[in-house]
């Protein structure tokens, strides 16, 4: 979403957690090419304007977009995709500019070595140190429990995460949708251009 101020555009995506519900009617409206399947590989990224994947656990998700459309990666870290990272840097580079100030990225998934092995946050690296390379604003949520599913949509800039691990909120009727993201992440850096809602 984009708002003026002093002239100025100012790009904020919204990172929305939602129950299962809430996500599959999100995603019933998106077309089937904005699914990104298994087997997870370069050949199974989406390019639209909305996409999303489902059961990510061990893989590593990487979501770009230039406000118009957006290109989502569910990568599993066992692939060869994932050890020739350079194909996947050549493919991002050829579909967007990345030079343009709309540009933004996730970078998302990933499990605790002690679960699923060292190349899960291997992967995870590569994509970090992508964005860094090209100073693209990223938010990174990493490690944590649970399988998760994501959608993206360039229409309304808003990520939308539901994870098998429950909100927590039963307790805590006021737990705040960051504290849901640290329950169900084990590193949460949310880019000062995007904003944490429910």
């Amino acid at each position: 979403m984009c708002g003026m101020n002093n002239n100025n555009i100012s790009f904020t995506s919204l990172i929305k957690p939602v129950g299962f519900g809430t996500f599959h009617t999100i995603t019933a409206r998106m077309p089937k090419s904005s699914y990104v399947p298994y087997p997870w590989t370069l050949k199974e990224a989406a390019l639209a304007t909305d996409v999303f994947t489902k059961s990510v656990s061990d893989c590593s998700v990487y979501v770009i977009s230039d406000g118009q459309k957006a290109k989502m990666y569910h990568i599993c870290p066992g692939c060869d995709d994932a050890k020739q990272f350079g194909q996947i840097e050549r493919d991002i580079e050829s579909t967007f500019d990345l030079s343009s100030e709309n540009i933004e990225a996730f970078v998302l998934g990933s499990k605790p070595p002690y679960i699923a092995g060292d190349d899960s946050y291997e992967l995870f690296g590569k994509f970090e140190n992508f964005s860094e390379k090209h100073n693209i604003p990223t938010t990174i949520l990493k490690g944590g429990r649970g399988e998760r599913f994501f959608a993206y949509s360039s229409t309304t800039d808003t990520l939308y995460i539901a994870n098998t691990e429950p909100f927590n909120r039963s307790s805590d009727p006021l737990t705040s949708p960051l504290d849901i993201l640290r329950n169900w992440f084990d590193k949460v850096v949310i880019h000062p251009k995007d904003n944490v809602t429910i």
